[in-house]
């Protein structure tokens, strides 16, 4: 069994391949501390004399764009050699065609030369005319090979560039990487009894970044918890993880203070739920026995009835990290960009395992895919195209919560993506009085509002609330009532409670429902009038009559 490699060591292997193999080698990523640790230690002699490539620093030849000068690798100034080529279309031209100069006085190695952000730097047409001349004069025996490190997905590179160049891809710090990262810094000493679930709770929460943003979480976190880990230090890495999350405005942590017993009804839903948690919270064992990990839920239905809660409270119920992919933000203005965001969406999550992917509205992202033959549209089709490959081949335990409030593509709704697809239908008797009582419990323990007899939990007055006033209601209707009530009732006391006066509680009672409930009724979404239903909803209704998908509630 081939041992497993650090992140160092994936980068080393791969970068040394291709400078040996390829004219060009082109690394898409902003993090050039990386490549330049790694090129330095190509340079070191290791212990036991083994090489993967004979490189020394003064092979390595560095294009100073800031200063438009060669430079020398190791000391960062400007190359005496070359004085005579520090214009960059010098510099390319000499490179294409180096005549009589030798590109280094070691002739018997192989030369690198070095360029960071090169395209944001030159002008493309410059730089591609340049690059598609050395690639077309390379030869191995030369020696010679271009680096290039820049923030531009190669997704966005010409056509034409894009078949002479080698990608290589720094990927994101996985488990072990991590570890051994934490593994390293010193734990406080009050904590020397639970070192080892502060170090695996850090970690957890470190996952799913670049190197750089671990690196810079670290240090951030120390410094608040006095250069050691501690009980604190974990909870300051997951805020400070947060912030870096939401700078790309497309993966965002959310917190997950939300249960399933917040959440009224959907009784079926919540059990299969609960089965799959139990297998996600015992990993090790499931896949010692070759069982496949639950993949998802697709949530089909009606807007206001609680989707969103449960992806919360599915994430509270597994224990693991939220991550809400705002789909919307998918598209970019550059060509290749909103392929790049995409991957980078999954790849944060790949890396972030165990965790729960919540996609709101999904079907927002895929909208018109395959309506026409516009670059619109196929750039639609190549993300969806994308997308439903991963969800079907991805083994890391990515547990995906979709939301859709309209139709979906019959993709997505294949087995093999998600588990199983649920309608969500606006609530029945019950679950409309499982609702109301949940949500009038925060109200009982207030300290400005009473509730009166009337609104106990057995009362018939609250049951009739519930199933004739708030007939036909969605839980978001029913929530927007309770609120309202509290709210009318609390702002009455407080404008007749005189100046410097204490504030008396305010007696809410049953029959402050019903007016509430009657001025609301014509605006509902579950409309008696089916002239009246939204188009979304009745797109719903006819897509669950076609696929006859189970409920999510018992009743």
């Amino acid at each position: 069994m081939i041992p497993k490699q650090s992140l160092r060591q994936r980068v080393e292997t791969q970068l040394v391949t291709s400078l040996l193999t390829s004219p060009i080698t082109y690394v898409p990523h902003y993090h050039f501390a990386v490549v330049a640790d790694v090129l330095r230690g190509l340079c070191e002699k290791s212990t036991d004399g083994h090489r993967l490539m004979e490189l020394s620093e003064i092979n390595i030849l560095e294009f100073d764009s800031l200063r438009g000068a060669v430079r020398d690798f190791s000391t960062k100034e400007v190359h005496d050699y070359y004085t005579d080529y520090n214009d960059l279309g010098q510099w390319m031209e000499y490179i294409v065609y180096p005549g009589s100069k030798p590109p280094t006085s070691g002739k018997d190695k192989p030369v690198v030369c070095l360029f960071w952000n090169l395209f944001e730097t030159a002008q493309s047409l410059q730089v591609q005319t340049f690059l598609l001349n050395f690639a077309a004069a390379y030869r191995p025996a030369k020696g010679i090979s271009l680096l290039i490190v820049d923030p531009l997905p190669a997704s966005a590179l010409p056509p034409g560039i894009r078949d002479v160049v080698t990608v290589v891809d720094i990927p994101r710090p996985d488990v072990d990487d991590v570890q051994v990262i934490v593994d390293s810094l010193p734990i406080s000493s009050s904590c020397k009894g639970r070192q080892e679930r502060l170090r695996k709770d850090l970690c957890r929460n470190l996952q799913g970044l670049e190197l750089y943003e671990v690196e810079q979480i670290i240090r951030s976190s120390l410094l608040r918890s006095n250069g050691y880990i501690n009980d604190n230090t974990s909870y300051y890495a997951l805020e400070e993880k947060r912030r870096i999350l939401q700078k790309s405005g497309i993966i965002e942590l959310i917190p997950t203070n939300i249960s399933f017993d917040d959440i009224g009804g959907l009784d079926r839903l919540r059990d299969d739920i609960r089965r799959a948690a139990c297998l996600y919270r015992h990993i090790d064992e499931v896949e010692e026995n070759n069982i496949p990990l639950p993949k998802g839920i697709l949530l089909l239905g009606m807007p206001g009835c609680g989707k969103s809660m449960i992806a919360k409270a599915t994430a509270h119920e597994f224990g693991v990290s939220l991550l809400r992919l705002d789909v919307s933000r998918l598209m970019g203005k550059y060509v290749g960009q909103s392929e790049a965001n995409l991957r980078s969406a999954l790849a944060t999550a790949e890396a972030a395992h165990p965790c729960i992917l919540w996609i709101d509205e999904i079907e927002k992202a895929f909208s018109g895919a395959g309506s026409g033959s516009g670059e619109n549209d196929m750039l639609v089709m190549r993300m969806m195209g994308h997308f439903l490959t991963w969800m079907q081949e991805r083994k890391a335990a990515v547990y995906i919560v979709a939301t859709a409030n309209d139709v979906l593509r019959s993709e997505f709704m294949r087995k093999g993506r998600f588990d199983q697809v649920y309608f969500v239908g606006f609530p029945g008797k019950k679950e409309r009085l499982e609702i109301l009582r949940k949500k009038l419990l925060p109200y009982r323990k207030s300290k400005h509002i009473a509730l009166d007899s009337s609104l106990d939990e057995g009362s018939p007055l609250l049951i009739e609330i519930a199933e004739k006033a708030m007939d036909r209601f969605a839980g978001a209707e029913i929530e927007y009532v309770v609120n309202e009530v509290m709210s009318r009732k609390l702002s009455k006391s407080i404008s007749q409670t005189p100046e410097g006066a204490e504030l008396r509680k305010a007696t809410v009672y049953a029959v402050d429902f019903f007016p509430v409930t009657e001025e609301q009724r014509a605006s509902i979404m579950n409309q008696e009038d089916e002239e009246k239903l939204q188009p979304s909803i009745k797109n719903i209704l006819k897509l669950r009559n076609t696929y006859h998908f189970p409920s999510a509630s018992n009743e």
